[in-house]
């Protein structure tokens, strides 16, 4: 059989789907044997060069699916419902699908790349995008503050706030009827600090980490004045230490490019400018602690340690330029809701 046939199918497919097309056992074990079709994890197979070229979101998308279309009664929910809503998932979550189904069904799953929790879905906790059953964007946002790392929840709780699925009362409601629910205290803990105002999953994620270390959260998206107009809006500004905060991840200033070649060129361009930037940020009387991915996720004491020394040498009464705060976030509205199959890349 020609792999055309393996390319119609959904990506990844599982023998039920291709069985589904008229595609036989031994027409699939054939096309595993000459490297057309990779076995991905058990019961579960995806064309080599489609697979290939998926990025890790539109990957676990499809992994997504997959799961919806193997479990019976279930919805997908947690990480995998949290990237179909558009919202930053961890790359190292991403390996299994997750689904709840209520906790009174028998349904079972085996498999290494579905994660099924069992649970009570209320009224309005579970929607539909694309006819695809999932959880609601504050449901989704919850589930993932009581199972995933803080660090992770937050970047998920933070976006839904910026892109308006979901304001804080209905986070607030959604909490309350998850008392006892495994890691609902840790939930409440973090639900009072979600802020909308920060841009990306680094940012959110190094609020974590550095709490950790004693560190409150600094004033997100702050823009900075001198007399010459504005220097630029800053990740992070802890006010009463006068301290600027940048979490930097490697494609603000690099991202895919030839070293040698233009976009080598215009990174280093960019480089130079961060640093014009961050001279006068200085020069009005402010200290500026940078951070990358790397360091905030395997040394955080060491970005930690800079904090704290950048704060015992700030004060902010040294500081002679202007600053404007971020407004809060907009409450959420219909024109909010993505499309799923928009957002998954579909």
């Amino acid at each position: 059989m020609d792999v055309i046939a393996f390319q119609g199918l959904p990506q990844p497919f599982t023998p039920h789907d291709a069985a589904g097309v008229g595609i036989t056992r031994g027409q699939l074990v054939h096309a595993l044997s000459i490297a057309a079709v990779d076995r991905l994890a058990r019961g579960l197979y995806a064309v080599n060069h489609s697979w290939e070229l998926l990025s890790a979101e539109r990957r676990h998308a499809g992994l997504a699916h997959a799961a919806y279309r193997t479990v019976g009664d279930a919805v997908l929910s947690h990480h995998s419902a949290a990237l179909l809503w558009g919202l930053p998932v961890s790359r190292r979550e991403q390996a299994r699908a997750t689904l709840t189904v209520l906790a009174d069904r028998r349904t079972s799953v085996r498999a290494s790349w579905v994660h099924l929790y069992r649970a009570t879905l209320r009224e309005g906790e579970v929607t539909t995008l694309s006819d695809i059953e999932l959880t609601s964007p504050a449901r989704t946002v919850l589930d993932c503050l009581r199972s995933l790392p803080p660090g992770d929840g937050v970047a998920i709780g933070d976006a839904a706030l910026r892109l308006g699925l979901v304001s804080s009362g209905d986070l607030a409601t959604v909490l309350r009827g998850q008392g006892g629910w495994p890691g609902a205290r840790r939930a409440g803990l973090w639900l009072p600090r979600l802020d909308g105002r920060r841009e990306t999953w680094l940012e959110s994620y190094s609020v974590v980490a550095l709490s950790r270390f004693g560190i409150e959260p600094p004033e997100p998206q702050v823009e900075v004045f001198d007399d010459r107009g504005l220097i630029g809006r800053v990740d992070a500004l802890w006010l009463d230490d006068g301290v600027v905060g940048e979490a930097d991840g490697v494609g603000k200033y690099l991202g895919e490019f030839d070293v040698s070649g233009p976009s080598g060129e215009a990174a280093a361009q960019r480089v130079v400018r961060e640093k014009a930037r961050e001279d006068r940020l200085r020069d009005v009387g402010l200290e500026v602690v940078r951070w990358m991915t790397g360091e905030i996720l395997h040394s955080p004491q060491v970005v930690a340690g800079r904090v704290k020394a950048a704060q015992r040498r700030g004060e902010a009464s040294r500081f002679r330029g202007r600053m404007r705060l971020s407004p809060s976030v907009p409450p959420p509205c219909a024109s909010n809701t993505p499309d799923a199959r928009r957002v998954a890349g579909f």
